[in-house]
């Protein structure tokens, strides 16, 4: 296989798991997911137990990655369970977890750096917001670095961590 036929799989794969995982209610049931004309779905992994929401999703070093927001809300709210802390998951390609983060925050925007060899996630886009460096290779407690932003850019009153629109 080319590898331009390995990178169109590996991103129809990507964009089926997408599907999947936005498609499942909180409680993690199943639901009905549209496929287009030749292509299939199938389960590449579940959530872990307790964690739902999954929202943003990435491939970087082979491995896929997926944040759970866990009912968090955009400013940092807790959850009505509690919860302030999103989970990143690390999944091998083969639907395995093999590592997880808890994050404060509710993550909403995630991305591979291959120049660093990490996973940047920001959190909070309302308010108090936060980036997180994740390095999935480092010594266990030094896997993630968190920052803040001086000013909150909340403080001014438009709002959190915006990208753009």
């Amino acid at each position: 296989m080319s590898q331009s036929s390995r990178t169109v799989t590996v991103l129809a794969r990507l964009a089926c798991l997408a599907g999947v995982f936005a498609a499942l209610p909180a409680s993690g049931a199943a639901a009905a997911v549209t496929v287009p004309s030749g292509f299939s779905v199938s389960t590449f992994a579940g959530p872990p137990t307790g964690r739902i929401q999954p929202d943003d999703i990435t491939w970087f070093g082979g491995h896929v990655y997926v944040a759970f927001q866990n009912g968090v809300g955009p400013d940092g709210a807790p959850s009505s369970t509690g919860s302030t802390q999103s989970t990143l998951v690390e999944y091998d390609s083969a639907g395995h977890p093999i590592n997880s983060w808890d994050l404060t925050g509710k993550a909403d925007g995630m991305a591979g750096d291959p120049a660093h060899d990490r996973v940047i996630v920001t959190a909070n886009e309302d308010q108090h917001s936060r980036l997180y460096t994740v390095d999935p290779d480092a010594a266990p407690g030094s896997q993630v670095t968190a920052y803040t932003y001086s000013p909150d850019p909340g403080a001014s009153g438009t709002g959190g961590v915006h990208t753009g629109g």
